[in-house]
């Protein structure tokens, strides 16, 4: 039925005439009772067009953290570009949560809801995680008798208290003694004296706020004046029922101040900032550190938490077993940056990377093998710079790291991995 339909004799391309059913047969020019055939259905729109259907509609983020009473928009892609019919539903599992308008999410009450947005013909939909957390403004209160490291901003989620205050003091000697122990112990790399000092955070009474009862603390501080977040590596730890806790960090200009270090916490005891100069010779300091790891825990008994993550530029060199055979690996500018790890729940965690342009996707590969053996493995679309995973098991360490990869002349062009980090659920 060439009204319907017509087929190029030499390639076999289907031109859309107009709409109903074609039947296209292809006949062997040697034996002509060899046939195949393949039935075509033209669907026209109202306007008597060829309509051209939607294949999938992608949100730009699977995530969202929205602190209570503040709005983000998420962004729907409908592709092809050219489909007839672009037109999508928004909907919220819980409007007690979060509402959606066009997109537009509003964070209503603490708790979490799934965003989910569907093609008019409810064939197509993609999804968004949202968490809504309260902020408590947090007043300090510093007692050190060394204020140069000044507190710039605290900010608490999940607290049951309308007034807090932190409390900032000098270390106690049984405090930096545990936390000295601590760094011999785990052969921790620094290049300048560590700055100790302790924090708490108190009600009203000045009663301290027990650690599970609010879900984690974000804290900025001014760096001590002998360490540079510019030409150096920063990290803060703390201690945690005799063990050591690295705080996932980020250093640099922070809300517009010049040299501060953000650290999250979801306890509070004796803190320790660690620096290590680019131009250190770590045979002139015997406490060295022979791995590039960053080391990451946290999640609150609440069950969820967010950490930040130091940038490094440096790369994991492994190779990946599980790649196509026609891909390539180069080393470049494109290995993403893993920047932030957030948990949901009991079992999701959110990893987030820097964005790199032009790159066709990502992969993401965690293990509780450091050589990534029987890794498993999520892909990641373009569009979106963070994916979240589910079974991550409590107490267990994971071997976390991602990549980026371009397509050239057909073929799938994988950049180098990123820092390889470590993580590790607490509750």
């Amino acid at each position: 039925n060439t009204s319907v339909a017509t087929v190029n004799r030499t390639t076999g391309e289907i031109t859309a005439v107009a709409g109903g059913t074609a039947t296209i047969t292809a006949t062997a020019t040697e034996d002509t009772d060899k046939t195949a055939t393949c039935t075509v259905n033209v669907i026209s729109s109202s306007t008597g067009t060829t309509e051209v259907p939607v294949v999938s509609v992608v949100l730009d983020e699977s995530a969202l953290s929205i602190e209570k009473g503040k709005t983000k928009t998420l962004t729907a892609t409908v592709s092809p570009a050219n489909a007839t019919d672009q037109r999508v539903v928004w909907n919220s599992s819980n409007e007690s949560v979060a509402t959606v308008t066009n997109g537009k999410v509003t964070a209503v009450g603490t708790g979490t809801a799934t965003i989910t947005v569907q093609t008019v013909d409810g064939s197509h939909a993609d999804t968004c995680t949202v968490s809504v957390w309260n902020s408590y403004k947090v007043t300090t209160e510093d007692n050190r008798s060394n204020k140069s490291a000044s507190i710039q901003s605290v900010g608490v989620t999940d607290a049951g208290e309308e007034t807090l205050k932190l409390v900032v003091s000098n270390i106690t000697t049984a405090g930096k003694t545990t936390l000295q122990n601590l760094i011999s112990r785990n052969s921790l790399n620094y290049t300048v004296a560590p700055y100790y000092f302790d924090m708490r955070l108190v009600d009203d009474y000045n009663n301290q706020i027990p650690n599970d009862e609010f879900g984690s603390c974000l804290i900025t501080m001014k760096l001590p004046s002998n360490m540079s977040a510019s030409s150096g590596r920063v990290q803060v730890i703390s201690e945690q029922n005799g063990a050591l806790d690295t705080l996932l960090s980020t250093a640099g200009t922070i809300g517009g101040v010049a040299n501060c270090v953000q650290f999250t916490t979801d306890h509070f005891s004796p803190f320790a900032i660690l620096y290590t100069a680019n131009t250190q010779n770590n045979n002139n300091n015997s406490n060295t550190n022979n791995t590039n790891d960053t080391s990451v825990s946290g999640g609150s008994s609440g069950g969820g938490g967010v950490v930040y993550i130091n940038s490094s530029d440096d790369d994991d060199d492994d190779d990946d077993d599980d790649d196509d055979d026609d891909t390539t690996t180069t080393k470049s500018a494109y290995a993403p940056t893993i920047k932030q790890v957030r948990w949901w729940g009991t079992d999701k965690s959110t990893f987030y990377w820097a964005e790199k342009k032009t790159v066709a996707g990502y992969k993401l590969q965690y293990s509780t093998d450091p050589n990534f053996k029987k890794a498993k493995t999520k892909a990641v679309n373009s569009k979106k710079k963070n994916v979240t995973v589910t079974g991550l098991q409590k107490n267990q360490k994971y071997y976390v790291r991602v990549r980026a990869y371009k397509k050239i002349d057909g073929k799938t062009n994988w950049k180098a991995w990123s820092h390889r980090i470590i993580v590790k659920r607490k509750h």
